[in-house]
């Protein structure tokens, strides 16, 4: 009864951190999965908005919005969401448009929400 019970207990030390390692690599990949998909989605955002800003452009004989919302409320609509002071995707979008004649100056900060 003695070399069950301490075989047992052998059995349980050595699986314990076994099964607490496996948990650690996992949840450490499942992590950098997210991360990765969340940066992709970002450069994906960036792209969006810059084609929409290119294409305000060439249908407005060069110019460029003075606002996000500009990009938003036509028809069709250039952008379909609001990017700017959102949270998507663990990234907060801020985006500033400056227009100085035909001279869009964009300065689009993402920050990560932590």
């Amino acid at each position: 009864m003695k070399d069950i019970k301490s075989l047992r207990f052998v059995i349980i030390i050595i699986i314990i951190p076994i099964f607490i390692l496996f948990l650690r690599f996992s949840i450490e990949q499942i992590i950098k999965i997210n991360i990765n998909r969340n940066e992709s989605k970002a450069q994906i955002n960036l792209k969006t908005i810059s084609r929409a800003l290119e294409n305000y452009a060439l249908d407005h004989k060069g110019k460029y919005p003075a606002d996000e919302s500009l990009l938003i409320n036509r028809h069709p609509p250039y952008l379909r969401n609001y990017y700017h002071g959102k949270i998507i995707d663990g990234y907060i979008y801020n985006l500033t448009l400056t227009v100085i004649d035909t001279l869009l100056i964009l300065e689009i900060i993402i920050t990560v929400k932590l």
